[in-house]
């Protein structure tokens, strides 16, 4: 019960908090039978809330120990089907319960189930796949190493800015193979076993992750990102468009418009064309203030308890969205039977329903907003001609030349 309490609550929120989630790939799920979600993990608890909010089979999650730290985050966390895995990090004498969890994840997969496991192992917000871990693959190999099937999901997660309010994030799942198919390599080595397992997953998500591998330029190729995405590029080709090496003359120009965005507070799908009419300023204005007024109350505590003790980027958006679904909705039982009681419930039913449908509605407003402010902002022709130089520059550079 609590569980698809939580994974429509987190849909609403996110359908708000997010302006496009653009999924690819997700007709490959299976109907039925034991899955892996294998994903990248560039954003904390907000990477499981996406996929298993819009996903449609029913999801356990590995998360790291040290949230199941009292009895209490123990149960509850146990009835949104999330299992502790032990990290070194977080203590070698606890790295023996990992055994526990192993034999909890092939329980579920025996019963035909679905987990989400971050095969990174670590969380940092960046557009860069890190170095897999073995946890994955044990995990996977043990249970397949005498031929059980197992399909297993690369899923990949991009987000555009991850800190920002309506931004888009692009999902992927790539092509599903099986688990089985290493068991022999497994069984008769288990470290080449494992290897083999990642290097297969590796290339999965080589396909549905945006990698950026240069670390002295990547504010600038995140730039190229948003260019190319606002220029209406699919994941395709933004994960292929920040492997080649560009030129310095290149680089430089897009962190000079990078700067240049952000000192006019101008956003880079302005300068591409997109457009909103003014008549609409007015309208999504009110929505908008009647939203902010209307959410005053549980999203105050929320935002103040992000600020005050969430120290990590990483962490941010995850606790603000997950505060944001548990006073909402104690404020919206308040609100229910504190009008049912003085007028009457079915007068209630219809108060919360006006509270979700601003709150669909305060999105979308909000875009507009932005959008107009932006539109009409003098320096608009500046960086028009700005933007054309970079895509002029970012023409030359050296093919790209995989390895291995």
């Amino acid at each position: 019960m609590l569980y698809y309490w939580l994974k429509y609550m987190m849909r609403l929120t996110l359908t708000v908090f997010y302006r496009k989630r653009i999924f690819t790939g997700w007709n490959q799920v299976p109907a039925s039978g034991p899955v892996i979600f294998a994903c990248n993990h560039p954003n904390s608890f907000l990477d499981a809330m996406i996929v298993g909010a819009f996903i449609k089979r029913e999801t356990h999650f590995l998360a790291r120990s040290d949230v199941f730290n009292t009895p209490l985050k123990l149960w509850i966390l146990s009835q949104f089907k999330m299992m502790p895995i032990y990290r070194l990090s977080e203590g070698k004498e606890d790295l023996g319960k990992n055994q526990e969890t192993f034999e909890k994840c092939h329980a579920v997969f025996r019963q035909g189930g679905a987990i989400l496991m971050f095969s990174e192992g670590l969380c940092i917000q960046e557009m860069r796949l890190r170095p897999l871990k073995k946890g994955t693959a044990r995990i996977a190999m043990e249970y397949s190493k005498d031929g059980a099937p197992l399909t297993i999901i690369p899923t990949g997660l991009n987000y555009m800015k991850p800190m920002n309010f309506r931004e888009d994030v692009l999902i992927q799942m790539d092509t599903p193979f099986n688990a089985a198919d290493f068991a022999a390599e497994y069984k008769e080595n288990s470290s080449k076993g494992i290897q083999s397992f990642n290097k297969r997953l590796v290339a999965g998500f080589q396909n549905s992750v945006i990698d950026i591998r240069d670390k002295k330029n990547e504010k600038a190729l995140e730039q190229l990102v948003q260019i190319e995405y606002n220029n209406g590029a699919d994941l395709k080709k933004l994960v292929e468009v920040v492997k080649p090496t560009y030129t310095d003359e290149g680089l430089s120009a897009l962190a000079n418009y990078r700067v240049d965005l952000e000192k006019n507070n101008m956003r880079d799908e302005i300068i591409a064309g997109k457009k909103s009419s003014v008549l609409l300023a007015l309208p999504a204005t009110l929505i908008f203030g009647l939203a902010f007024w209307m959410y005053l109350i549980p999203l105050s505590p929320a935002i103040s308890i992000t600020n005050k003790k969430i120290k990590l980027v990483e962490f941010k958006d995850s606790v603000m969205i997950g505060a944001c679904v548990v006073f909402t909705f104690l404020f919206w039982i308040v609100v229910f039977f504190t009008v049912g009681s003085l007028v009457s419930y079915s007068t209630a039913g219809i108060v919360i329903l006006s509270f979700v449908v601003i709150a669909l509605l305060a999105g979308p407003s909000y875009e507009v907003m932005r959008t107009v402010r932006n539109q009409n902002s003098t320096s608009k022709s500046k960086l028009e001609k700005q933007r054309k130089l970079v895509l002029d520059l970012v023409k030359t550079h050296q093919p790209y030349h995989p390895v291995g």
